[in-house]
């Protein structure tokens, strides 16, 4: 649907996440929605999902609104798992006192003893990362932060304890990992596909990266290679300058 002309949808998901009033003004029919408080769950192949997300999307903050989280079936069932509805009760019990707790919470705030671990993890996760990859996690601090608040009310708490946080940097971290593994093979080119099997290999310079390529390459493919796959640069000492090697996670 976003592919259609004048599709406005895109720019709105962006906006939901980010605030909570709405408002579209048009000639004929102006719309509003305050506090609006909107979830979006989807399921997609990975194939359909390589297909349909264009590279513009994927990377203009439209793709970074979402967790993406690989999933796949643990055993193959054929006459189901026989789960009853009696079994989901203790669950939609605890979550239904958990809905009611939340209702009535207008703060959460750090625990003390959580608040050494959010300043420990905090400029990792708030520090930009180059590349695809790089745009698609480019919310970690506010999803953690997001997801911690989930997990506090949860467990019936105003307060954001370790415990909650560790499990919503476990959550990020899971993302992170599908994020690499649905998309680092998206959107490249014979230049991109080089690089990487390249640094896979070893840790390069900027002149081995050229070497290595053939020299067929211009400056700008090259970095927008290093971009496209998540490529981050170190300095090491020397006796003159320090030199500059690529690495690949």
């Amino acid at each position: 649907i976003m592919k259609r002309d004048g599709n406005i949808l895109s720019p709105i998901i962006r906006c939901v996440w980010d605030s909570r009033d709405l408002q579209i003004l048009t000639k004929n029919t102006p719309a509003k929605a305050t506090k609006a408080h909107i979830s979006i769950i989807g399921h997609i192949t990975r194939e359909e999902l390589v297909k349909y997300l264009s590279s513009t999307e994927a990377g203009n903050g439209f793709g970074n609104r979402f967790l993406w989280l690989y999933v796949r079936r643990s055993k193959l069932l054929p006459f189901g798992g026989g789960l009853k509805e009696e079994d989901l009760e203790p669950i939609i019990d605890k979550l239904r006192v958990a809905v009611e707790f939340g209702k009535s919470v207008d703060k959460i705030d750090w625990a003390e003893e959580s608040r050494f671990l959010w300043e420990a993890v905090y400029p990792k996760l708030s520090e930009g990362k180059p590349g695809l990859v790089g745009s698609l996690i480019a919310r970690a601090e506010a999803y953690v932060t997001r997801l911690a608040c989930v997990y506090a009310l949860l467990d019936l708490s105003i307060e954001i304890r370790p415990e909650h946080l560790k499990a919503a940097l476990a959550l990020w971290e899971y993302n992170e990992a599908s994020v690499k593994f649905i998309f680092r093979s998206v959107y490249r080119t014979p230049a991109i596909s080089k690089l990487e099997r390249a640094l896979k290999e070893r840790p390069l310079t900027k002149t081995e990266i050229y070497n290595e390529m053939g020299r067929n390459y211009s400056a700008e493919e090259i970095e927008n290679a290093l971009n496209n796959i998540g490529a981050s640069s170190t300095k090491i000492p020397t006796n003159g300058r320090p030199k500059e090697v690529w690495t690949l996670e």
